[in-house]
């Protein structure tokens, strides 16, 4: 009876105000006969729902994380202005949004049936959705953390009921770390509770009711040919926690091992909203795209500004070194970047980008030094030779292309010569941990930027690393750039500004 009023009361909204509508609708209430309780929702009808009474929309379920519920997705996203936004620019179909409260259940029943959440959303909540509203039978998931979670299991379980998911730093495990974490009664009220092996440890506690769930365990399962037309976004930020850090890039290998098609990135954020609103447009453009049939594009990074200069290398043996365009005259001394394995387009397109950059202001002036072979003794000789050159770990940088990232390792590994390496698409890299756990070991090591474009054929070994340093507890920055995203180079100015700023910090 409450929740019928409360619907009265919005259409009656609605229809005295077409041109505002009472479209977001928090603290709608299912009573559901299966949890024997009320389940509060909350709804996000598009702008143009009550202007359009013929009109059927796809739906979206939205899930929330650990700590939210049926209204954070419009408390902490702003959803609707998001959609109205992206529907005006014609990136987005309208559609409407079910923002359902999850508990703590991660969209699944619990193995003894004692809260049996996933029966409730399937035959009573998406049936009063589409008796209540004009939806047209298209469906698909998304959420953040926990949300992610249930957005992949549920969608990767039921098909027939949804064509695409998005997870946003969804909260999984690898077996590995299910299986160990602590502390126990942490474990058996959130995992246990609701997979099966209450009170266990190790394998145990990997039930085949967990595994039946666990999205992790479901695309290493599924046949890679089920899910060729199936959409999956999967995106995490470059602070998150180790643990998520290294499951998350589980779920991207899994999926690229088995051909799955789906969309991965890595970008700046930690495991918030602040990341996640961020994440938020381009997950919603997926979802559309998924259910219209329509091809998804990622957004493309804007070529950097570029000045061709007039600029000209000095020659030394296995090397090229361009000091900044301000005259050679001065006396000064300059911090400078080695590069490693560029090609001569790179190193064309390296000082055009940077040149662009000093002269708008955007970096403070640099030496480049070009270095072939994997030569790294140029370093010391060019040291020599041009006194111009800051002979110190803190302003010495490098940045590595290609199969020029071992050479480099194994330098990094005897001697800390460099304040900041960036490792661009690099492949041959050596053993992460043994790595990691090298520069640990140093009083001042060099802080690390991983960057590739998440279909790299090599990508996995910059994930590997990224892991690794994440389990030695070491600051380092690690990118996935969106397949289709542009030019890996284009992100040049991205990696300067962050040398630049350990130069100078």
């Amino acid at each position: 009876m409450k929740k019928s009023c409360l619907l009265l009361f919005t259409l009656l909204c609605a229809c005295a105000s077409p041109e505002k509508g009472c479209r977001e609708m928090e603290g709608l209430l299912l009573p559901s006969e299966i949890l024997g309780q009320e389940v509060s929702y909350s709804v996000l009808l598009p702008a143009d729902y009550y202007k359009t009474p013929s009109r059927s929309y796809p739906v979206l379920y939205l899930f929330h994380c650990i700590g939210g519920d049926s209204s954070t997705g419009i408390e902490y996203c702003d959803l609707a202005h998001l959609s109205d936004s992206l529907v005006r620019a014609r990136t987005m179909e309208p559609m409407i949004v079910v923002m359902p409260d999850l508990f703590l259940s991660y969209g699944c029943d619990t193995y003894d049936s004692t809260f049996r959440y996933e029966s409730m959303l399937i035959e009573e909540l998406m049936p009063e959705v589409e008796k209540t509203w004009r939806t047209d039978g298209r469906g698909a998931t998304m959420g953040f953390s926990m949300g992610g979670f249930a957005a992949m299991s549920l969608a990767l379980r039921h098909p027939d009921l949804f064509c695409a998911t998005a997870a946003l730093s969804p909260s999984v495990r690898t077996d590995a770390q299910y299986m160990s974490e602590s502390p126990q009664e942490g474990w058996d009220s959130q995992w246990g509770r609701i997979f099966g092996g209450l009170g266990k440890t190790g394998e145990e506690r990997l039930t085949d009711y967990y595994r039946a769930r666990c999205p992790l365990h479901l695309l290493e399962d599924m046949p890679a040919a089920s899910l060729q037309d199936f959409g999956i976004f999967l995106t995490t930020g470059n602070r998150e926690g180790g643990s998520l850090a290294e499951s998350n890039e589980a779920l991207h290998q899994v999926m690229s091992s088995r051909a799955i098609p789906h969309r991965w990135s890595v970008s700046d954020g930690g495991h918030d909203f602040a990341f996640w609103r961020k994440q938020l447009p381009d997950a919603l453009r997926f979802v559309s795209c998924t259910m219209e049939q329509k091809p998804y594009k990622a957004r493309q990074v804007a070529e950097p500004a570029r000045i061709h200069t007039r600029l000209k290398p000095e020659l030394l043996d296995g090397a090229r070194l361009y000091r900044p365009e301000i005259g050679y005259e001065t006396t000064r001394k300059y911090p400078y970047i080695c590069v490693f394995g560029a090609n001569d387009v790179a190193e064309k397109d390296i000082i055009a980008y940077y040149t662009a950059q000093l002269r708008q202001g955007g970096a403070t002036p640099i030496a480049f030094l070009f270095i072939d072979n994997d030569d790294v003794s140029a370093i010391r000789r060019a040291e020599a030779k041009y006194p111009a050159l800051r002979q110190s770990q803190r302003m010495r940088s490098a940045i590595c292309f290609g199969s020029a990232a071992a050479p480099l390792q194994t330098l990094m590994m005897k001697e800390n010569l460099f304040t900041n390496v960036v490792f661009a698409e690099c492949s041959g890299l050596l053993p992460a941990t043994e790595f990691a756990e090298t520069l640990k070991k140093q009083k001042r090591y060099p802080r690390l930027i991983l960057a590739s474009r998440a279909d790299f054929p090599s990508y996995s070994e910059h994930a590997d690393l990224h892991v690794a340093l994440k389990s030695a507890g070491l600051t380092h920055t690690h990118y996935a750039y969106e397949q289709g995203s542009g030019n890996l180079l284009w992100h040049f100015p991205e990696w300067l500004s962050a040398i630049n700023n350990k130069f100078h910090d």
